[in-house]
């Protein structure tokens, strides 16, 4: 069968279509803001935090697009990462429309299709994307617009918010206060390893305002996605789709492109062991960057589905036998330095840090706390 025209992308909304999204926003008492990658740039990230302010709305950002909205901004919604906190969770599930800007709603957003549920969503949904192709392909929207994001916020902003539902106050609170809840790190020990927390924690404190973070792929990855703060001056850099290697390429790139900025690694002993070496590069141009390696001795993700299909039958393929990850870096002629003990991380993350070229920080991780929130032991006894 013959393929017909292909539809007419637009700039902007139309005069009709905002009026109608105006009509949904002003309509919802519990409406949700999920923010994508296709926002971007002063100009577009102005207007996303200018929207939720003046329309009361909280944000939620998709999956790696961690740097859209401040996590510590009062109308800050949360993360839907793949498998978003449970508890995050069931309070977004509570909104009555969802805003889906810049945002193509992949599996890993959508929680497995299931938030919004496909194909038709359980709350009213706006689906802003720029390739009307897309727009209703998976998902049916109540309005989809296949337009530029930055266009649907400045032409929403210039409607202006009319009368906001007085409940909305109350439900921004609540989504940001369940946000700060999951983003607290309540230290927990491990007796094989150090909790990665610990590290992510102690970054946090030494983090720059404009830093560039990168993570590779891996359970390892879940837990700067879970406790890692960032802002829209930082940038945020991740594989979507589970590919293991970019990290540490992707970190000296960005190091080698913005000059002067504080780049930041998260990479685990897998996907270093396939990529590193691109470590060479950023001791050659002098890149300071710091690449924390999270080395639980295993390919994690594919250890914990094991853990879950085949309890207590541990695949050898998934045991790694690694270098010294420290004196690796020192090899290259990076700085190296390790992470035995959660008492080791405030001081060398800090050290690390101010270290004034490329550094490679190892962490003993446990693996056993394989994500925060799951353990191996737990996921065998089930």
């Amino acid at each position: 069968e013959p393929l017909g025209p292909r539809p007419l992308n637009r700039l902007a909304p139309s005069p009709e279509d905002a009026e109608q999204a105006l009509s949904l926003l002003l309509e919802a008492e519990k409406p949700l803001v999920i923010a994508g990658g296709r926002i971007h740039g002063p100009t577009g990230l102005g207007a996303l935090t200018e929207f939720a302010e003046v329309f009361d709305l909280p944000v939620a950002v998709s999956q790696r697009r961690f740097h859209v909205f401040d996590s510590r901004h009062p109308n800050s919604a949360g993360r839907l990462a793949n498998r978003a906190p449970a508890e995050l969770l069931s309070v977004m599930k509570e909104t009555d429309l969802l805003v889906v800007v810049g945002e193509r709603i992949g599996p890993s957003m959508s929680q497995g299709y299931s938030f919004p549920r496909a194909p038709i969503p359980d709350q009213k949904m706006i689906h802003v994307w720029p390739d009307q192709v897309e727009v209703g392909r998976v998902f049916q929207p109540t309005l989809g617009l296949g337009c530029e994001p930055y266009e649907f916020l400045k032409a929403m902003l210039a409607a202006g918010p009319g009368l906001v539902p007085s409940a909305r106050k109350d439900w921004v609170k609540r989504l940001n206060n369940a946000h700060n809840s999951v983003m607290e790190w309540n230290a927990v020990s491990a007796n094989d390893g150090v909790v990665f927390g610990h590290v992510i924690a102690a970054i946090n404190e030494h983090l720059d305002k404009d830093a560039v973070v990168t993570t590779d792929a891996g359970n390892f990855s879940s837990w700067p996605a879970r406790f890692l703060h960032m802002g829209q001056d930082n940038l945020f850099i991740g594989a979507t789709v589970g590919a293991m290697g970019p990290g540490v390429p992707s970190g000296v790139a960005a190091g080698l492109s913005s000059p002067g900025r504080q780049i930041v690694v998260f990479v685990g002993d897998g996907g270093v062991m396939m990529t590193g070496n691109e470590l060479a590069t950023a001791v050659q141009y002098n890149v300071p960057i710091k690449i924390f390696v999270a080395n639980n001795s295993a390919f994690g993700t594919i250890r914990m589905h094991q853990a879950k299909a085949f309890p207590r039958r541990v695949s050898a393929t998934t045991t790694l036998q690694n270098p010294d990850f420290k004196a690796w870096g020192e090899a290259f002629g990076a700085k190296g330095f390790l992470i035995e003990s959660e008492a080791d991380a405030a001081s060398v993350v800090a050290e690390a840090m101010a270290y004034d070229g490329p550094a490679v920080i190892e962490t003993r991780m446990s693996l056993n706390h394989i994500s925060p929130a799951a353990r191996i032991d737990e996921i065998e006894s089930r």
